[in-house]
Order: C-alpha cells, then sequence, then structure tokens
C-alpha cells in the first residue's frame, strides 16, 4: 500500500470518528432540549388551568378552564362513584 492511499485512509478514518462524535453530541443535545422543552410547557398549562379551578360545597368549579391548550390535553375526572 502506498504512503499516499495509507495517509487519506487514515484521514478518513479520523474525519468519521469526528464527525460520528459530533453527531452524538447533537442528537443528545438536541433531545435533551426538546425534552425540557416539553415538560416546561405541560407544567405551564396545568399550572394556569390549576388557578382556574376550585372545590366548594363538595362540587367542582371553574372558570377560564382549557382543555387544549399548547399541545397539552387536560381533563379533570372525579373518584367518587
Amino acid at each position: 500500500m502506498s504512503l499516499k492511499l495509507k495517509m487519506t485512509l487514515w484521514y478518513t478514518v479520523l474525519m468519521l470518528a469526528i464527525v460520528g462524535v459530533v453527531i452524538i453530541f447533537v442528537m443528545t443535545t438536541a433531545n435533551a432540549s426538546a425534552e425540557t422543552a416539553a415538560k416546561n410547557i405541560l407544567q405551564n398549562v396545568v399550572e394556569q388551568n390549576q388557578r382556574e379551578l376550585w372545590y366548594t360545597d363538595g362540587e367542582l368549579k371553574q372558570y377560564g378552564f382549557h382543555t387544549y391548550q399548547d399541545g397539552v390535553y387536560l381533563m379533570v375526572y372525579d373518584l367518587a362513584e
């Protein structure tokens, strides 16, 4: 094998390794960022709607409660039969 071919193979392997590491880093960072954003949206929507519900005289009252908001579906249910 010629020196030129050896160097070409060496640099190719090195570049593939670097690109692989960068892709893994970008994918894990993007995944963590998307998960954090989804958790924040869910928490904010639940907190907003929680302020719009109250329980008085054995009855659930609501004012401005949204069942769908910012891609989050919410449901209120009672365990009593």
